[in-house]
């Protein structure tokens, strides 16, 4: 069965495109993650035909249409349900998760995927360690030094108490703390995806849905503030051309028909200059060690070249969940 489709948004025209390589199993609950050359990381999930949890790494590539099962040496334990985000410092970070047997899993470890050298890491994490979660949704912070992770569900399968919602993590020493919020605090949500939208986390759809958008202003390292006002950056009023872009769908399928629920955004403007630009301010490495690295996020004038990719790189990550397909779920796998 096929399983990649493209949606050209220019032209609204859907393709079937063939793809080189052998292509995952049927999977759900993954959180797809692009980075700044169109390959699309896909980690873990779970295939409800073999009705097991698995954690293969598989690369899509956007651009030569082709399939690839990178390393699981060292990899985090099976799951699906975590939150994953694409640094800077071009690894990726996965947090939390879900797997049958185990429940939800801890945040006192967190785990990076070195998209250069193919290789895992696991971190350990100190200070006021969140419960163990999972659906829950996660974006880098506008100065690339932090990870903001909103919602889920606990051990038992209950929403996390709304003031336990909001928490953030260091990634130059992986000290996890709880934020001063201030506004309207909402029901919490999981299931959900969360994206990076100007100077807000913008929270969407999943269960506690409520025909509502959330928003969270984080221009405030010092507060954030949830608000119902949204103010667009003068970059965003600005940009009246956007660039030409394809929708990726990804439809992972076996005997049965399952998708996972992703739209990928992919923006297939030549950028040379601008990603050479990125990859210059970039250059820094996570070591193999368990020491912390000193030079893990770049400084505030290379990351203002970052944070409008990474802005990117957080809106192409947005996806909606079918609320019967979630359902489903849940009762299939005893949430």
């Amino acid at each position: 069965m096929d399983s990649v489709y493209t949606f050209d948004t220019q032209n609204n025209i859907w393709n079937n495109p063939k793809v080189a390589g052998i292509s995952p199993t049927g999977k759900v609950s993954m959180t797809p993650i692009i980075d700044y050359n169109g390959l699309i990381y896909l980690f873990g999930g779970y295939s409800p035909e073999l009705n097991i949890y698995t954690n293969e790494m598989f690369v899509l590539d956007t651009i030569n249409l082709s399939w690839k099962n990178v390393s699981s040496i060292n990899a985090p334990s099976p799951r699906n349900e975590y939150g994953a985000v694409f640094l800077p410092n071009k690894n990726i970070i996965y947090i939390g998760g879900y797997n049958k047997d185990v429940g939800a899993f801890t945040l006192n470890e967190i785990y990076l995927y070195d998209t250069i050298n193919n290789t895992w890491i696991t971190k350990t994490t100190y200070g006021s360690i969140p419960s163990a979660r999972y659906s829950i949704s996660s974006i880098l912070g506008l100065d690339g030094q932090r990870i903001i992770i909103y919602g889920g569900l606990e051990q038992n399968g209950q929403f996390i108490n709304p003031e336990n919602s909001v928490y953030v993590l260091n990634i130059n020493n992986f000290n996890w703390y709880i934020p001063k919020v201030s506004g309207v605090m909402p029901s919490t949500r999981a299931f959900h995806k969360s994206v990076l939208i100007g100077n807000y986390m913008v929270m969407t759809f999943g269960l506690g849905y409520n025909s509502d958008i959330l928003l969270l202003d984080i221009s405030n390292n010092d507060e954030y503030i949830w608000t119902t006002s949204f103010e667009p950056s003068v970059s965003e009023q600005s940009d009246s051309n956007p660039s030409p872009s394809i929708i990726i769908s990804i439809c992972i399928s076996t005997v049965f028909v399952w998708f996972i629920p992703v739209s990928i955004f992919l923006f297939l403007k030549k950028r040379r200059a601008k990603r050479e630009g990125i990859n210059n301010a970039a250059t820094f490495f996570v070591d193999n060690d368990e020491s912390v690295p000193q030079d893990v996020i770049p400084n505030s004038l290379q990351y203002s070249a970052i944070r409008e990719e990474v802005r990117q790189n957080n809106l192409r990550q947005s996806s909606q969940y079918n609320n019967d397909q979630v359902n489903n779920f849940n009762v299939d796998n005893n949430i």
